[in-house]
């Protein structure tokens, strides 16, 4: 009996230095670390080329009273909105937004939804071509391990669209993830 007790003691001591010495962070769960949903136009972050606007309608607008919005036509080589932050001490990242094609895209309009590490090379997520308009649609992306924890981080909406009438909205725009651990030794 004693040593069963004394076994059992032994547990929930080792229980209780195991957990209770680790870092609230590595038991976070996934937090937001930017988002936006342009209710004050374009974020800090943001870089708008070309088309991009923030409009206000409830046509243009997820929730609240503003949207990004991409019209056609655009320059020929694209407009483009892009979003750069630091991840640093996050990993596990999901980027979402809601979109809405509001117009028609042909076979040559494309939309492309992207993501980079480093600034220059620029990785494909999505593709929006050849659509028929439609309702708001909810998009979520796990990024790669590759946007953990970097300082470079950027993600963007790469529109190339040939006529006036091609239009797409975006809002509610997040970048979540979950806290990078931090280092720990038992005391």
């Amino acid at each position: 009996m004693i040593a069963s007790g004394r076994m059992g003691w032994l547990a929930v001591t080792a229980v209780t230095v195991i957990f209770g010495f680790l870092p609230a962070s590595t038991l976070a769960g996934p937090v937001t670390i930017w988002s936006t949903g342009f209710e004050g136009g374009f974020p800090p972050e943001a870089s708008a080329a070309g088309n991009w606007s923030v409009v206000s309608s409830d046509l243009a607008a997820h929730s609240g009273l503003r949207g990004a919005n991409i019209l056609g036509p655009t320059n020929p080589t694209g407009d483009v909105l892009t979003l750069a932050w630091s991840s640093a001490s996050y990993q596990n990242l999901e980027w979402e937004y809601w979109f809405k094609i509001r117009d028609g895209l042909e076979t040559g309009d494309q939309v492309l939804a992207q993501w980079t590490a480093d600034g220059t090379n620029w990785e494909t997520l999505a593709t929006y071509t050849n659509q028929v308009a439609g309702d708001w649609q909810l998009t979520a992306f796990d990024l790669p391990t590759s946007a953990d924890n970097n300082p470079n981080l950027a993600v963007r909406l790469f529109a190339n669209l040939a006529n006036s009438s091609d239009r797409v909205n975006f809002d509610d725009l997040v970048l979540s993830g979950t806290p990078v651990p931090e280092p720990f030794t038992l005391g």
